[in-house]
């Protein structure tokens, strides 16, 4: 996994109570990975998966997140491509 994310608030001064971090990770993970005896490797469990978005902390205690992600999994459909999740989400938090 590799993520980086900057507050790009920093840059301007006279905005001291909010942060905005845009952020981009890339995640790989494959929980069927060495599988033993009778247990069969299978390819959808293995994801690639690709997030951008932007978490705006509007007060010292909340933020609120918004993010895209992209997940590529091992197996095929049959036309011969891979599968892939795209979702969107929005959240809230607390920050302590």
């Amino acid at each position: 996994s590799a993520e980086i994310g900057y507050n790009v608030l920093s840059f301007a001064p006279r905005v001291q109570k909010h942060k905005l971090y845009p952020f981009l990770r890339y995640d790989f993970y494959d929980t069927m990975w060495r599988t033993e005896g009778v247990i069969v490797k299978q390819p959808r469990q293995q994801r690639n998966t690709i997030t951008t978005g932007l978490n705006w902390q509007i007060a010292d205690y909340l933020v609120v997140k918004a993010e895209y992600q992209d997940r590529i999994l091992g197996s095929s459909k049959p036309q011969g491509r891979k599968q892939r999740e795209r979702t969107f989400s929005i959240s809230m938090g607390f920050v302590y």
